[in-house]
Order: structure tokens, then sequence, then C-alpha cells
């Protein structure tokens, strides 16, 4: 009888006890992390201030132009679609977050799309505050005044005389005092980079100049 009370004894539990080892704790939400990027963000800014926070190899150029353009210049000149076919936004996305916070993001290691690294070009220069081509002289570079009309037999030698004088133009208004160095370097600097990849067209399948 006392072996038979006994296990009945260590069989039996309380409900207390039944409910405490039941019962589990609800983990405690936790808050997003919030990084503030005030003194380090180089996307929407000015110029010259992404510059100060982010300098690269090349004196006028922000680091996060330079890294991407570099990598495309290098490695992706023949992909087909350049700045054509649109990237992922949110790889995109992830890159500036990166760039503003501080980090340095070499293109050249790793593996990365040429449209993703596209988009982040795009979004550098469609975020500046103010054109690469200011205020004062946007008007000045309307495209129609670059426009070449389409050659025919007819003013194939009137088309060539207004190229030169529309390449004179837009020479003039880049070495102009009103555009600011900083402006002009990295001007040059991209329509460099639009040249190559106008000069691979027959593999790229784009057309820079026409």
């Amino acid at each position: 009888m006392g072996i038979v009370h006994g296990r009945n004894r260590s069989q039996s539990k309380s409900p207390t006890s039944t409910k405490r080892s039941q019962t589990t704790k609800t983990p405690t939400p936790t808050s997003p992390v919030v990084v503030d990027t005030t003194l380090t963000k180089v996307f929407a800014i000015p110029l010259a201030e992404s510059l100060s926070r982010a300098p690269s190899p090349l004196q006028h150029i922000p680091f996060p132009l330079y890294s991407a353009i570099n990598f495309l210049n290098t490695k992706c000149l023949n992909e087909a679609g350049l700045y054509r076919i649109p990237g992922n936004k949110r790889v995109t996305e992830e890159y500036r977050q990166q760039f503003d916070r501080g980090e340095k993001i070499d293109f050249m290691q790793g593996s990365h799309d040429v449209h993703d690294v596209c988009g982040l070009v795009n979004m550098f220069m469609t975020s500046l505050p103010e054109s690469l081509f200011t205020t004062k002289l946007r008007d000045l570079f309307q495209l129609k005044q670059f426009i070449t009309s389409p050659t025919t037999e007819t003013n194939k030698e009137q088309d060539e005389i207004n190229k030169e004088l529309k390449v004179e133009r837009l020479h003039n208004l880049v070495w102009c005092e009103l555009m600011p160095e900083l402006n002009r370097q990295v001007l040059k600097y991209f329509v460099h980079h639009l040249h190559l990849i106008d000069q691979n067209s027959e593999k790229n399948r784009v057309l820079m100049f026409t």
C-alpha cells in the first residue's frame, strides 16, 4: 500500500505546477535600429558635401559614383541594355543605404548585377539637389540645341556643319565661367562613361549619341 501510495503521489501534479510548465514567456518586441546618417549621408546632398564625406581616388568624384562607374567601365561595357533595362530597386536602395551609413562598397569586389549598379548611378545623379548643369545654365543646356536631324543625301553636308556647331556650343557651355569646377569634372567623368558605352554599342545595343 505504501508503494502504491508513493507512486500515486509522484505521478500526481498540482494544477498550478502544470500551468507553470506550459506557460512560455512572450518575447519582448524590439524596435528597429535607426542609424543617424546626418553626418555620413552622401546621396541627395550638394555635390561638394558628398565629395567631402566620401572622397575617391579621383580628385573630384564622390566615391559612390566612382565605384559604380569604374565597375561599369571595366567589366560591363558589352552588357546589353545598359541604363535601359531596370535593375532591382530593393538592391539599389540597399546600396544607397550602405553608402549613406558611411560604408564603402567596392563594386570591383564580389558579385553585382550590372543593372542594379546602373540604377545606383542614376539614383545618385537624380537625387542631387541641383543639376550638374546648375540652375543658371540649365536653360542653356536644353537638349533640343544639341539634337542632330536625321541625315539625308541632300542635307548631309549641312548636317555635319550643324553637328560641329552644336559640339562647339556644348564645349563652350561646359567650359564657361558659370560652370563650377566640381560640376565640370563630374560631368566630364560621366560623359566619358557614356562615350565608352556608345563605342561598344554593337555589343551592348545602346546608342548614346544619335
